[in-house]
């Protein structure tokens, strides 16, 4: 393999992982902008089912870890 596709195959899979990163984050975004009408649904409805809201687990503890450390795992 010479130098060039070496560089070239590193840049295009930067600009891949780039990418994913970016509709990842904008994925979590959506999810947060949407959480408050999903859980308020949840309610109104009577619903059973238990959630926990996603700001909550993206800066709550890790019990493996014992750090607030959920969103570096996700970025990963």
């Amino acid at each position: 393999m010479s130098n060039d596709s070496v560089y070239f195959s590193s840049r295009t899979a930067r600009k891949h992982v780039e990418s994913a990163t970016l509709l990842s984050m904008k994925l979590i975004n959506l999810a947060l902008d949407k959480q408050e009408q999903y859980l308020e649904v949840l309610r109104l409805t009577g619903h059973s089912t238990i959630v926990s809201r996603l700001d909550k687990l993206l800066l709550g503890i890790n019990p493996q870890t014992g750090q607030a450390d959920h969103i570096i795992t996700i970025s990963r």
